[in-house]
């Protein structure tokens, strides 16, 4: 009996051995790597942190998540998505995150520390009794493994993340080397407080078109 290996096996198989040791990789961490299209990006374009009044978030046209490294050990961290709902299809929540931080390997896997007062998170819910909020975001993450291949059906340098379950991130292609990043240092000062912030609605209707427009694009 024969076998073909298919593309996406192509690809597991390649992220199984590279993950191994990530002196195997084809290219260094250090860049801006983003899925899909690369709407979601770091380097301020999506997020300007600053107190929770003043913070300001740009939405991409697409959802999507994008990392940066730099190769002194400085990581930045965009994600975008929503929760669609199918009992009430305007009942549509959306999160975007920003936060930034240092990351050190360990074996074959990566620990990514954020500074603790500079995370942002925003959630918008049209639906709920708070439509639009802003509040700290802290979140520390164990990757696994990683491996970095040249992806047989794009020709592009790819970065493959798999969580500390071992659950993968969708691939990010590389988009911007050296990085594109805010400053890699605390840029808002201490947070000891905990506290959320109320924003001037967003529009609704916006929102969803552009929802809609990135998913079709």
């Amino acid at each position: 009996m024969r076998f073909t290996l298919t593309a996406t096996a192509l690809l597991a198989s390649l992220f199984s051995a590279n993950a191994q040791n990530f002196n195997n990789n084809v290219t260094g961490i250090e860049g801006t790597w983003s899925t899909g299209s690369g709407a979601v990006s770091t380097g301020g374009q999506i997020c300007i942190p600053g107190t929770l009044e003043t913070t300001t978030f740009t939405y991409p046209n697409n959802t999507g998540i994008s990392y940066a490294f730099t190769e002194d050990g400085f990581f930045e961290e965009v994600r975008y998505r929503y929760n669609a709902n199918a009992t009430n299809p305007q009942c549509i929540t959306g999160f975007i995150s920003w936060q930034h931080g240092t990351y050190t390997f360990n074996g074959d896997g990566l620990t990514l520390t954020p500074f603790q007062s500079d995370g942002r998170i925003q959630v918008q819910d049209p639906c709920a009794a708070v439509t639009n909020q802003i509040t700290y975001y802290n979140n520390v993450m164990q990757m696994k493994n990683w491996a970095i291949i040249v992806d047989p059906l794009t020709a592009r340098y790819t970065l493959n993340l798999n969580q500390f379950d071992g659950a993968p991130l969708p691939p990010m292609y590389l988009i911007a080397k050296p990085p594109n990043m805010l400053p890699t240092h605390t840029l808002t000062g201490t947070n000891s407080s905990g506290q959320t912030s109320t924003r001037r609605r967003r529009s609704v209707t916006s929102l969803l078109k552009q929802l809609v427009k990135g998913e079709s694009e």
